[in-house]
């Protein structure tokens, strides 16, 4: 009698939540060719000197004003909030204000909220008074766009802004203006953004799986508003496989990127070992022989079995013989054994090694 002992191993595909939040590109200023402190620069000599931000005061408040924005870092009357460089934007009484834009890394999703936090300080140095920061969405880099908020800062120290706003427009830019109307000289420094209270999408593909030869299996990655990418650069929601490999996607909802990935392995299913993992040679006719299974049509056939030192002690080329555990007329000691299986199917030979528990 045969008797058959199956185990199952789970293998698990593995995912990747990759939240691709809103960031900007030079949100802390660091990226400018600035060596010093360089003040009252017009709109056209700080925008040479300072990547993904822009000034464009004269934009909107009249043809006569040309800037006097300030790239500043440690001793220009100011200590930059985090990092080597700050801003300086300046307003008088007249209708005359800096302004500049910060370039994020992607446009703003209509309708999503978004967390947008920074720095600013309210600069004395100079005058009694400080100026309110307006805070703007922008579709381009010359303009002011739509106004979030008005922030009063703290006068000489870094007061730390956080708010939240809902995209009106799919904006490039977060505009920054002081408000006209009073003089002021304000620092801003370390803008950051968010999606606010985002729920990260999740994605899965399932387990790694084998498949037989000739079957094919379809992943899923549908997500509402999602767009998607395959390993193979296909960006249907669905993708069919045939072949054996590993398959990934990546899934893309309202700026946040989740990635699942799969091993797909196929086999020939014509042809399957199963080999028992223990056998109890007691003599009670209940699993007292070992030996594999096999379910297909083979050619040849050799069955060995060595004990823990290498020693060969059992080899059958009839399948239909097994060992009983004997060894030079001897019950073998419980332990160990290594098995060697080795058969001809179709034109080409397999071979599996294993062990087994004999039990007393």
């Amino acid at each position: 009698m045969k008797y058959v002992i199956l185990v199952t191993i789970v293998l698990f595909s593995f995912s990747i939540n990759q939240c691709l939040c809103q960031s900007f590109i030079n949100g802390d200023f660091e990226f400018n060719t600035s060596v010093g402190c360089d003040y009252n620069l017009t709109d056209s000599e700080f925008n040479t000197r300072i990547s993904n931000v822009t000034a464009f005061g004269k934009g909107y408040s009249g043809a006569g004003y040309f800037g006097e924005v300030d790239i500043q870092t440690s001793g220009c009357y100011i200590i930059p909030q985090n990092g080597n460089w700050c801003l300086g934007l300046q307003s008088d009484t007249a209708a005359t204000s800096d302004a500049i834009t910060i370039k994020l890394d992607s446009s703003l999703s209509l309708g999503i909220t978004y967390e947008l936090s920074f720095y600013i300080y309210g600069n004395t140095n100079f005058s009694s008074t400080t100026a309110n920061i307006e805070i703007g969405e922008s579709l381009t880099d010359t303009l002011f766009g739509i106004l979030i908020d008005s922030i009063t800062p703290d006068t000489n120290n870094w007061k730390f802004v956080s708010m939240t706003f809902t995209a009106t427009q799919n904006s490039n830019y977060i505009s920054v203006r002081t408000k006209v109307g009073i003089y002021g000289w304000t620092q801003i420094d370390n803008f950051s953004i968010n999606v606010y209270n985002k729920p990260s999408p999740t994605i899965d593909l399932g387990n790694d799986t084998t498949l037989c030869q000739g079957e094919s299996i379809t992943l899923d990655a549908t997500k509402s508003n999602a767009t998607y990418l395959w390993q193979d650069n296909s960006t249907d929601s669905t993708f069919t496989v045939t072949q054996q490999g590993s398959y990934w996607v990546d899934v893309t909802v309202n700026n946040c990127k989740v990635s699942d990935t799969i091993i797909i392995d196929f086999e020939d299913c014509s042809c399957i070992l199963y080999v028992p993992n223990s056998f109890t040679p007691n003599f009670d006719n209940n699993n007292d022989h070992f030996s594999p299974i096999l379910d297909c049509n083979f050619k040849e056939y050799t069955f060995v079995i060595f004990n823990r030192w290498g020693e060969k002690i059992f080899e059958t080329n009839d399948y239909n013989d097994s060992w009983d555990g004997i060894y030079q007329e001897k019950l073998c000691p419980s332990g160990v054994y290594v098995y060697l299986v080795r058969y001809k199917y179709d034109i080409s030979y397999e071979q599996e090694y294993g062990t087994v528990t004999l039990l007393k």
